[in-house]
């Protein structure tokens, strides 16, 4: 009697656990059949990871966080669920790749910044800057992009190629603007440039590789120099006396997602009040709500030295001006 008491207990935990392996195995496929939002995002900055998460935290939403360059955005198009960091002006020439959305923060939006169409969000702005190595420079001035010429900084100036990064492109684009435009002079400008100064993979390595005094000099974003400035390093933020642009960073909805309520409060959260507040206060972005004060250090629009002129360029505008800058490269033996 007391055997087959022994055998009935044994055959139950071994039921049991029976059981709770498929319990496991199916918490576990649940877990892998999770839906996921995939977000690109052509943001660089420990930051984001930490404001993906809180994300995360507030909603609910799992996120696959993955890195996609700004400018080569349309080659994720069909497994994206979100593009964030999209260049605005680019982005303009190829609306039916987004899903139409207005976000419930649009109407705190500054009126300038808001997209008619609807299929992009703005959520924050940089501008275009030189970060200089105080250490480097010494003596010498350097108020813009004429003084990059000096023969002394042959080879200290750096910048990210504009072929491959898009903040490149939009320092080039203030360049070839406030050197004379689409013009001889203008081009002239920007080869002469060229051969005295050498290329980063992004605006980022380049502010870093001034900081670390590898070079003198380097073109890149406002959020990027100010990064160096206030982790100390000798560098100080020049804005060029030429003329400076500013460009809008976005968010938008890819128009294939699997995920659209999810993707929305994404949009709505990046432009938050709350969201922006850290993005100006963490990553240096220049809010674009009209409840966010822009607060050091970070200068007021009143207290720019130069005037700030809104970015305004086409995709198309972009194909045409580096195949030309390519040839011009290529016609004076400058590598691109």
């Amino acid at each position: 009697m007391r055997k087959s008491k022994w055998c009935i207990w044994v055959c139950l935990f071994a039921f049991a656990g029976i059981l709770a392996g498929c319990g496991a195995a199916r918490e576990a496929d649940d877990v892998a059949a999770e839906p996921r939002l995939v977000v690109y995002c052509a943001l660089t900055s420990p930051f984001i990871e930490s404001m993906i998460n809180e994300f995360e935290k507030q909603t609910g939403v799992r996120v696959d966080l993955l890195p996609g360059d700004a400018v080569a955005y349309r080659s994720e198009r069909e497994t994206a669920d979100v593009f964030f960091g999209i260049p605005v002006p680019m982005a303009d020439a190829h609306l039916d790749d987004f899903r139409g959305y207005r976000s419930i923060n649009e109407y705190h939006i500054r009126p300038d910044f808001r997209q008619p169409a609807g299929r992009i969000t703005c959520f924050a702005r940089s501008l275009n800057v030189i970060l200089v190595n105080t250490n480097l420079l010494g003596e010498r001035r350097l108020r813009g992009y004429h003084d990059l010429l000096a023969p002394e900084l042959n080879g200290q100036v750096v910048f990210s190629d504009p072929v491959h990064s898009a903040a490149g492109y939009r320092h080039f684009v203030n360049m070839l603007a406030d050197m004379g435009g689409d013009t001889p002079a203008g081009w002239d400008f920007v080869r002469r440039f060229c051969r005295q100064a050498a290329t980063a993979a992004s605006a980022t390595e380049a502010a870093e590789a001034v900081a670390k005094g590898r070079y003198t000099a380097a073109l890149t974003s406002e959020n990027a120099a100010l990064t160096q400035v206030l982790a100390g390093a000798p560098v100080r933020v020049v804005y060029m006396q030429e003329g400076v642009q500013s460009y809008l960073h976005g968010v938008s909805i890819a128009a294939g997602t699997k995920n659209r309520l999810d993707a929305e409060k994404f949009v709505d959260f990046v432009t938050s009040k709350g969201t922006q507040f850290v993005l100006m206060r963490q990553l240096y972005y220049r809010p674009v709500r009209d409840d966010v004060l822009t607060i050091r250090p970070l200068l007021p629009a009143a207290e720019l030295p130069v005037a700030v002129e809104m970015a305004d360029f086409s995709w198309q505008q972009r194909e045409d001006y580096l195949a030309k800058f390519v040839a011009g490269m290529k016609a004076n033996g400058i590598k691109p």
